[in-house]
């Protein structure tokens, strides 16, 4: 039997040496990058849950600015179909739509990534609801993963009332929906120019106001949801068709986002 030569021994020792310094570079380049990802997620993560609880406070003229580590991470916008739809039955038995709408923006980040631990998805803040009368809930942020990308989604798809009894049988109700709108032209899509920074402010002038009354009925219609006044009014008030009166207040009001 022939012994191996000292020269092949060498270039044995060589080769393994050459291929675990690779494994150890492949892994720690993959951990590497898994943490880098995992960290600028969860940043967005945050950023996202906090313009969220942070929107009551926008709306009354707060301006957001914050930046993020963008190497992984991209910030956008999709459009969310719905078909909402506001009805006003008034004092003097006349139907009108008072409100209608077909779309609203909601805030996005991808990356490229499966960084969650139930590719289910879940609902980061805010429930899952066509309307709230709580103005916290107004805005919702969820996360999912879909097709190779880990999606979070920041949206305002939903209307918000409060109620408010101002006499024996008078009751003034207030409806506000909100969504983004562009920095420079509040009418457009939010503006999107980088990915590193997101800056978010609201006028007073953006909003669009219309106040009816006397109202007899309210409906709303929200995709496959239909709430009317029975289910706004507790229970155990109502409203007397003679002496009581109803005031409806609709707001509209969007937030300027640029994205740069």
């Amino acid at each position: 039997m022939k012994s191996v030569s000292e020269p092949l021994v060498i270039m044995i020792l060589f080769m393994t040496v050459v291929l675990i310094s690779l494994s150890i570079f492949f892994f720690s380049t993959f951990s590497v990058d898994a943490t880098t990802a995992s960290v600028e997620y969860g940043y967005v993560k945050s950023l996202f849950r906090e313009i969220a609880f942070s929107i009551p406070e926008i709306l009354n003229g707060q301006t957001i600015y914050t930046r993020h580590p963008s190497s992984l991470v991209s910030l956008g916008f999709k459009k969310i179909p719905v078909n909402l739809v506001i009805q006003l039955e008034l004092g003097n038995n006349t139907l009108i739509t008072a409100f209608n709408k077909t779309e609203f923006y909601a805030l996005t980040g991808g990356i490229r990534r499966n960084v969650l631990e139930d590719v289910r998805g879940s609902i980061v803040y805010g429930v899952n609801q066509s309307v709230v009368s709580e103005i916290e809930r107004l805005a919702l942020v969820r996360e999912y993963y879909y097709n190779g990308w880990t999606m979070i989604e920041l949206d305002t798809a939903r209307v918000y009332y409060s109620i408010y009894k101002t006499g024996a049988s008078n009751y003034y109700l207030e409806i506000i929906i909100t969504d983004f709108g562009g920095y420079h032209n509040i009418d457009d899509p939010p503006t999107v120019i980088g990915t590193g920074s997101i800056r978010l402010r609201y006028e007073s002038y953006y909003a669009e106001v219309l106040e009816f009354s006397p109202v007899r009925n309210v409906t709303i219609f929200f995709n496959q949801s239909i709430i009317t006044l029975n289910d706004i009014i507790p229970s155990d008030n109502s409203i007397d068709p003679n002496s009581g009166s109803l005031t409806v207040r609709i707001v509209y009001k969007k937030i300027a986002v640029l994205i740069s």
